[in-house]
């Protein structure tokens, strides 16, 4: 079936003289051949030695030619699998590059298309990042590409961008809405999806600070990009606010990032209309802003005494301090919200906390 493959393989045999490296040269070829082709490597091998098997007697000196050129053949195709190989990777790093960008052609699409994504249909992006920044050789990308195929029996894109690992999935809709991933069966929803990844990599290597973000489902090529600055600004404002969460849905940050909508607001909030009266208190504001938030984010005094490793009447003195000199208290409902969004204000300002100790210092 696929004797073209063999070239003159039977003449050089019966020749009883090993072949120059013309003669080899030719048997790389048709060994590239081959692989472009579609032939299987082991197919190929049986028939080359069925043939010798059939056609010649075994002596040594056709022993040694028929080793020349099945093993020349066989570095002929496995050349031409890594050659593909190379050229896939690098139009998933074309194609990554291209979406991330926004430069959305026909080009763009077609590439999606060839490597199995239909970008018209909803998509979900995860970025996970690590202490360390990622590349493409990392093995990261080989463990939850390959994890996440596995699962969902779906093309799955990842690529190292900015030091983060990139993986994109095609999803399906769910009533109309797109929230699930199209699996065989049973369904699963992005934030699994990217449970799943964090599992993957943090089985891989547990001690590399692990953390995943995923955006919402979008259709459309374009929609990739817009992905894309959401798991940024997600994993960005998860720095910020020293989130220890392996997994970040988007929507979990979604009213810090109204304050970002309008970051001069937000500061002058922190810095001139709550935080400002704190610059008379010993030891500046910082203390102060960091008890509010500890006692709103962990529950109560006793709770924030704990994670602030300090005792409870300390943080009682600080929030007695607060309400004096801001006239605000966590006890008042509409206080205790605009004293949490300063006190995010404060951390989510480039410089954090800081910026809020230096603005009421001076």
């Amino acid at each position: 079936m696929n004797a073209w493959a063999l070239g003159d393989f039977r003449e050089d045999l019966t020749a009883e003289r090993r072949p120059s490296a013309a003669t080899l040269r030719r048997y790389g070829e048709l060994g590239r051949r081959a692989s472009d082709a579609g032939v299987p490597l082991a197919e190929l091998v049986d028939l080359y030695l069925s043939t010798a098997w059939r056609g010649v007697s075994a002596g040594q000196l056709t022993l040694r030619i028929i080793d020349d050129i099945v093993s020349t053949v066989t570095a002929g195709y496995v050349a031409a699998g890594a050659t593909w190989s190379r050229q896939v990777e690098a139009r998933r790093r074309e194609l990554v590059d291209d979406l991330l960008a926004g430069s959305v052609t026909r080009h763009t699409t077609g590439s999606a298309e060839a490597l199995g994504f239909r970008l018209a249909q909803p998509h979900a992006l995860l970025a996970v990042a690590a202490l360390r920044e990622l590349t493409d050789a990392d093995p990261a990308g080989r463990v939850v590409r390959d994890g996440l195929h596995r699962r969902t029996r779906e093309p799955v894109l990842a690529a190292a961008k900015d030091g983060l690992l990139v993986v994109l999935l095609p999803v399906v809709s769910d009533g109309g809405v797109p929230s699930r991933v199209a699996l065989t069966r049973p369904t699963i929803g992005v934030p699994e999806l990217a449970d799943l990844a964090y599992a993957l990599v943090e089985r891989a290597e547990p001690t590399a600070g692990w953390q995943v973000a995923s955006s919402r489902p979008r259709p459309g090529a374009a929609a990739v990009a817009t992905s894309w600055q959401e798991v940024r600004q997600t994993l960005d404002l998860a720095h910020r606010l020293r989130l220890p969460d392996p997994v970040l849905p988007a929507g979990r940050l979604d009213a810090y990032r109204l304050l970002l909508q309008d970051p001069a607001g937000a500061t002058r909030l922190a810095e001139e209309e709550v935080f400002a009266p704190l610059a008379a208190v010993r030891g500046g504001a910082e203390p102060i802003v960091s008890t509010v938030l500890a006692v709103l984010d962990h529950g109560g005094n006793t709770a924030a005494a704990r994670v602030l490793h300090v005792s409870v009447r300390t943080v009682l003195y600080r929030l007695e301090r607060l309400a004096e000199l801001t006239g605000r208290s966590l006890d008042e409902p509409a206080d205790r919200f605009t004293l949490y969004c300063a006190a995010m204000a404060a951390q989510l300002s480039p410089g954090g906390k800081e910026v809020v100790v230096a603005a009421v210092g001076r």
